[in-house]
């Protein structure tokens, strides 16, 4: 990614890149949490009946799900405000906000397989959430209509940068 001439300023929520059979648009990813250690005991405690979501896996709508990063780590998203302070908790487990750690991009349309695989390459399902965008690790699960993939905030201005160059050049 170091090659080209990449933004440094972080997309607003709601900014969008459109061309052809494609979209790309910021969202809020605000409403996260990291989970550690006994990541089942933190799921039935802060978000029951949630998804533990790998690679690939497509999110509920408008529900709470987790992202499973590691076997004892996962990000836990939720578009309603979850109700825990920060810390080592008695059931086992750590939370700690992840919201401002994060940006996320969602990605549409015909062409969003396409430029999924040239920023991650052919990704396989797998129980890990996990894929690689250069040296940037990511999440990247599927929604109904394409996919969504969170990407290290410190990163984010030049990936939004490859996603734009990416949805002119495919």
């Amino acid at each position: 990614m170091s090659d080209m001439d990449w933004p440094d300023v972080l997309p607003e929520p709601g900014s969008m890149i459109v061309s052809a059979g494609f979209s790309a648009r910021s969202l809020d990813g605000s409403g996260a949490v990291l989970l550690s250690g006994d990541i089942e005991a933190a799921m039935a405690q802060l978000a029951p009946g949630a998804p533990m979501l790998g690679l690939l896996d497509e999110q509920p709508e408008f529900a709470s799900f987790a992202l499973r990063i590691a076997p004892d780590r996962a990000l836990l998203c939720s578009d309603l405000p979850l109700d825990t302070a920060p810390g080592t908790l008695a059931g086992g487990f750590s939370v700690r906000a992840a919201g401002d750690h994060y940006s996320v991009f969602r990605l549409e349309g015909a062409r969003a397989r396409l430029i999924l695989a040239a920023l991650v390459g052919e990704t396989q399902a797998s129980s890990i959430a996990v894929g690689h965008i250069g040296d940037s690790a990511c999440l990247v699960s599927s929604t109904p209509a394409g996919f969504e993939i969170r990407v290290p905030r410190a990163d984010a201005p030049a990936i939004w940068g490859l996603v734009s160059h990416l949805a002119d050049a495919l």
